[in-house]
């Protein structure tokens, strides 16, 4: 019987099958409609090519793969949050108009960054990406207190020096994953953002504040330093002056302090914060997937390599534009002044 990605797991069924057995049997994966994606034994750990099913409750198939102890896992996921058929424990993912909301959801722990909110949020992005049908996605936090207070320094206090690199690993990947999404994102904060809240905030392309929220990086009183991009990516974008201010005294600042210095790109009462970050987000989501993908890819090379590579860049990416089927659309809805109707990216990867 073949293992079906995006498929019911059922509660008691066995969730680990013996290489042997695979060897006896060499099952096959498929999608749901029946196309083979895998057959036999998984070589090295990889992840199987992934298919996003249509959204189904309880447990599912996410991947299969083989693990240290040698055998061939079906792994299966929690219960009550999804995004195209994944199911999440302490995420929220919803969607609506062609806008994914992301919400961190263990406000009893002002929704510090555990493993297992980290390797959720991981898999969320990555489902985003996926999907074709997302086109801007807003993060924020629940409750009334916190964002994101940064990395679970409980979990982390019982973690051993390897764990907690890896840890940090996961954390940088969590926030490279954001930077580097075809879709633009959105932070919207709903209170404090310390640590690596603010790092995977800093992450996002846009940041919206609640009146009342704070902002910090306190990694040197413990010890640490910023460790998830915040040495990089603050002073890209407040200036070394303010960003070294944050970070040497490890300083909190308001919602205000941070629209000064060009941390947050507006402050809003916190009524209307996710309205705020909505209206954005449809503004986004109404114009091409692919040319935001590009100008999005094209902006962010602005501050990372010389203007010569940067126009090189753009170069190219105004020529495949150009040649588009979105742009097709666009000049026939413009000459017809109606609005234009354009495809979800074609490829997950484009920039």
């Amino acid at each position: 019987m073949p293992l079906i990605l995006g498929a019911r797991v059922h509660h008691r069924a066995p969730h680990h099958v013996s290489v042997r057995a695979i060897q006896r049997k060499r099952p096959r994966v498929v999608r749901p409609d029946g196309q083979e994606v895998h057959r036999g034994i998984v070589p090295a750990c990889p992840r199987l090519p992934r298919w996003s099913p249509t959204p189904i409750r309880g447990p599912i198939v996410r991947a299969v793969e083989l693990v240290d102890n040698g055998d061939l896992t079906v792994r299966g996921v929690g219960k009550g949050r999804e995004l195209n058929g994944r199911e999440f424990e302490q995420i929220r993912v919803t969607s609506e108009g062609g806008v994914a909301t992301v919400t961190l959801d263990r406000p009893e722990r002002y929704n510090a960054l555990g493993v297992g909110i980290v390797g959720e949020l991981r898999e969320a992005i990555e489902e985003t990406e996926d999907s074709g049908e997302v086109r801007a996605m807003i993060l924020t936090g629940a409750g009334e207190k916190a964002f994101c207070s940064g990395a679970d320094l409980k979990e982390r206090a019982g973690m051993d020096p390897g764990e907690r690199w890896a840890h940090n690993r996961s954390m940088v990947a969590l926030a490279e994953g954001l930077a580097r999404l075809q879709v633009p994102t959105i932070a919207a904060l709903n209170g404090l953002a310390f640590g690596g809240g603010l790092e995977i905030a800093l992450a996002c392309d846009f940041r919206i504040a609640a009146e009342g929220a704070r902002f910090a990086l306190p990694e040197v009183g413990l010890g640490i330093i910023p460790g998830a991009g915040g040495t990089q990516r603050l002073p890209r974008l407040v200036g070394p002056t303010h960003a070294k201010e944050l970070i040497l005294t490890g300083r909190r600042i308001t919602a205000e302090r941070a629209l000064e210095i060009g941390l947050v790109s507006e402050v809003v009462p916190a009524g209307s914060l996710m309205q705020a970050a909505r209206s954005l987000a449809g503004e986004i989501a109404a114009n091409s997937p692919l040319a935001l993908a590009y100008a999005k890819a094209s902006v962010d090379l602005a501050s990372e390599t010389t203007i010569e590579q940067g126009l090189r860049y753009e170069t190219a990416a105004i020529r495949a534009t150009l040649a588009s089927e979105d742009y097709r659309i666009g000049l026939a809805a413009f000459a017809e002044k109606e609005s234009p109707e354009f495809p979800p990216l074609s490829a997950r990867r484009i920039t």
